[in-house]
């Protein structure tokens, strides 16, 4: 019997060891799973609820072996190793593995998201830098950079446009106004909103169209025109008013109190026919001859200042145009090249001058008008 004891105490001995070591074990794995459970608590709560189950049934086996403790006989001895050899075969290195590749599919996981996470941060970077380029822009706008539209803005009135400073008031000397017109028309580009603005002024413009127009036959024939030109008639209506309402507002500014400009803008009510009615008056002969004006187009004036000379080729070519509407034969190409390299200056001829030597044997027509683009645009 005091065998029988020994041997229960020896077993009982090294079921409390086993159990010691079981616990260790759990409380081992239980300390790993609560480091991860702060990384991620949904994460491992979810991932690891096997680890409670475990726990819960080692408790039970454990709760089974006091149970079999008391009253222990031969049979329990033996139920009792088979109970020690089902908790020994339990690999609790193999759970931990498994919880370890688990963290690490998660850490995978929370590494894919941090490289999104950085990707997203990069393209907001990028979005803010592009926004800031284009603040800079508007503002480089708004402060009013040089160029074909550095003035025009849908906020400012059609007289707030630095451009108009350059262009001087009209009086009743009639001698400048060619030159005038081409400085009025240069800063109409910068600032109109009509799309066929020139198109329309020169129209109202040719010596053809007879004088004492009005409204009403000046808006007919101009839709007359377009409408066998292909132009949308929708356009052309818009274009007309919006002309008229700039026009108006611009001569009255640039024309001289009680000049005929001024008288003529405030009779007609409207820009256009104010316009052809102006341009009526200030470009009748006044008592120069034909010949003699066919001779200042064939030699012409030089410019004084490089930055001259486009404005005066505008004002030889509306002269020319002049001419030939009231009957008088057109330039010879080779005619018309000299007369533009007597307007330029030095600095601008040298440029003419090796252009047109590069087009040696081309055809005189093409070798002018390339020669006239040039001038206009140096």
């Amino acid at each position: 019997m005091v065998t029988v004891i020994g041997r229960m105490d020896e077993a009982v001995n090294r079921i409390t060891q086993q159990d010691a070591e079981l616990r260790t074990r759990m409380e081992q794995v239980i300390a790993r799973a609560d480091q991860s459970v702060q990384a991620n608590n949904q994460a491992i709560d979810t991932r690891f609820g096997t680890v409670d189950t475990a726990m819960g049934n080692a408790d039970g086996r454990i709760g089974v072996i006091e149970s079999l403790i008391q009253g222990i006989n031969t049979a329990d001895i033996d139920q009792l190793k088979n109970i020690v050899s089902a908790l020994a075969s339990q690999d609790v290195g193999t759970h931990l593995g498994n919880m370890n590749a688990r963290i690490g599919v998660m850490e995978q996981g929370m590494s894919g998201i941090q490289a999104q996470l950085t990707a997203h941060g990069q393209k907001v970077g990028s979005m803010e830098t592009d926004q800031q380029q284009i603040i800079g822009e508007v503002r480089k706008i708004n402060e009013g950079g040089r160029g074909p539209e550095r003035d025009r803005g849908p906020g400012k009135l059609v007289m707030d446009h630095r451009c108009w400073e350059e262009v001087r008031k009209l009086t009743n000397e009639r001698s400048g106004f060619r030159d005038w017109k081409v400085r009025f028309k240069d800063a109409m580009k910068q600032i109109s909103k009509c799309k066929a603005w020139k198109s329309l002024m020169e129209f109202v413009e040719d010596p053809k169209r007879s004088t004492g127009e009005t409204e009403q036959t000046l808006e007919e024939k101009w839709e007359e025109y377009n409408m066998l030109e292909g132009i949308d008639t929708g356009t052309v209506t818009a274009d007309w008013d919006n002309l008229s309402q700039e026009l108006e507002t611009i001569l009255l500014a640039k024309s001289e109190d009680k000049s005929e400009a001024f008288l003529l803008t405030k009779r007609a009510g409207n820009g256009i026919l104010a316009w052809s009615w102006i341009n009526d008056y200030y470009t009748a002969t006044s008592g120069m001859g034909i010949s003699k004006r066919m001779g200042m187009v064939m030699m012409p004036k030089g410019s004084k200042k490089d930055e001259d000379v486009m404005y005066d080729v505008e004002a030889w070519l509306d002269e020319l145009r002049e001419l030939i509407a009231m009957g008088e034969p057109d330039l010879p190409p080779g005619y018309k090249i000299s007369a533009i390299k007597s307007i330029a200056t030095d600095k601008i001829k040298e440029q003419i001058d090796i252009q047109e030597q590069k087009m040696a044997g081309k055809d005189p027509e093409m070798k002018y008008k390339v020669l006239r683009d040039l001038a206009l645009n140096m």
